[in-house]
């Protein structure tokens, strides 16, 4: 029977080829140090690793450089083991290591460490990985003899990170890149055993719905009191040198009070889609290509906006709005009520709306993300529009074509909108 053992350290090893990814892709706030990220003997670790220190990794299925030392009843003598490490969750992901040699001895357990750089590998049978990918919890660190027996077995809470390539977030700051990375980068168990192509689709609706729950604890709420035409309240610092705009993630993910429009979600949508970095390029032998092509674009003129929640109000109990510029003013104040018949005269429409694009892999057609207004259906259920409709299925269910002037649809969009930098 399995006995338990101790975990002493679990340490990254990085190659300079990691070494250089890690660096210059996520910033050290998201990344493990070099060395030590866990040590049980320490009575303040310098690196913890109890969800305090998430780790990225480039993904070599061949060499992934995890280093474990720790204590384990081995049988007395010398003899080759190996270990496995199992992440949490359904289609569990296993890493496996080279064999390492341990002395046994017959007072008790004894001291081992798996070896150096590439100790790691996807254990045999893996299906090939087509995105990133999150692992998170209680991983399970399983010791084996040569024949195949476990002998010891210990538990750790880790939070890793594998990419495909790199990194293809356009900012220097590490402020909130966590969070950001937390909405965007899917678990493993959403991507595995499928081409990219299949679950595209899953990865952009799991990300979609977390950018939407960000309002759900009614801190972020869309901005009602900006009038047509109110710019972005995240926007800042616009380089007339060559017409790009500066995205302040930190003010957005702040845990204030902060109202959003529609073109700060758009463009945290962007942002959210260039967390899950890139990809080899497969038509392009050693290029890379963003997973997700993404960008925000505006249109104008928009018209009235169907029924339908908007972004930080889905669980008040007036969730149905079609009149998105309401005063927004609490009682005994007369409001104008955000949602109204159809022809009211008090009914406002948008001028212009802001929206993300991204070009789906299967059949090369832009999809529309929209986590500023979702719909409603008779029942009251509640859905966004996550990457699953084309431009004219967007438009026909987000579009009310009906109100006290006729408004036409939205048929030119602000291309500048694609170099929106954060």
């Amino acid at each position: 029977m399995a006995q338990p053992f101790a975990l002493t350290s679990i340490t990254r090893s990085l190659d300079p080829a990691t070494a250089q990814y890690i660096k210059s892709g996520y910033g050290q706030q998201f990344t493990l140090s070099d060395n030590q990220v866990f040590n049980q003997a320490d009575p303040v670790p310098a690196e913890p690793l109890q969800g305090q220190r998430p780790s990225a990794f480039l993904l070599n299925p061949n060499n992934i450089p995890l280093c474990i030392t720790g204590r384990a009843p081995f049988q007395p003598g010398q003899a080759q083991y190996h270990m496995t490490a199992v992440a949490p969750g359904p289609n569990a992901l296993t890493l496996e290591s080279d064999n390492f040699d341990a002395q046994g001895n017959a007072n008790g357990a004894a001291d081992f460490q798996t070896l150096g750089t590439g100790t790691f590998r996807l254990a045999p049978g893996t299906p090939a990985i087509n995105s990133p990918f999150r692992a998170a919890g209680q991983w399970t660190f399983s010791i084996l003899d040569n024949l195949g027996h476990v002998v010891a077995t210990a538990t750790a809470q880790l939070e890793l990170y594998f990419f495909l390539g790199p990194h293809a977030l356009p900012t220097t700051s590490q402020e909130h890149l966590l969070d950001l990375l937390r909405i965007a980068i899917p678990d493993y168990a959403t991507i595995a055993n499928q081409q990219w192509a299949d679950v595209e689709e899953a990865v952009v609706e799991n990300m979609a719905n977390n950018l939407w729950a960000l309002g759900a604890n009614m801190q972020r709420r869309y901005d009602v009191r900006v009038k047509k035409g109110g710019k972005s309240r995240h926007l800042l610092n616009y380089d007339a040198k060559d017409g790009s705009y500066t995205f302040n993630l930190e003010t957005f993910m702040l845990k204030t009070i902060v109202y959003s429009n529609c073109y700060d979600l758009a463009v945290l949508t962007m942002l959210a889609c260039d967390a899950l970095g890139c990809r080899p390029d497969p038509q392009n032998n050693g290029a890379t290509v963003k997973v997700l092509q993404c960008w925000a674009t505006a249109g104008q003129p928009w018209g009235y906006i169907t029924d339908g929640p908007l972004f930080g109000y889905a669980t008040d109990q007036s969730r149905r709005c079609n009149n998105p510029f309401w005063d927004g003013l609490p009682p005994p104040v007369p409001s104008t009520p955000w949602h109204l018949p159809q022809k009211d005269t008090l009914r406002d429409y948008f001028y212009s709306h802001c929206i993300a694009v991204f070009t789906r892999a299967a059949d090369k057609t832009p999809r529309i993300i929209d986590v500023c207004h979702g719909s409603i259906d008779a029942n009251n259920a509640i859905s966004i529009f996550a990457g699953n409709l084309n431009g004219v299925q967007y438009f026909n269910l987000a579009v009310d074509p009906v109100g006290p002037l006729v408004i036409g649809k939205a048929t030119t969009f602000d291309v500048k909108c694609r170099d929106i930098l954060t």
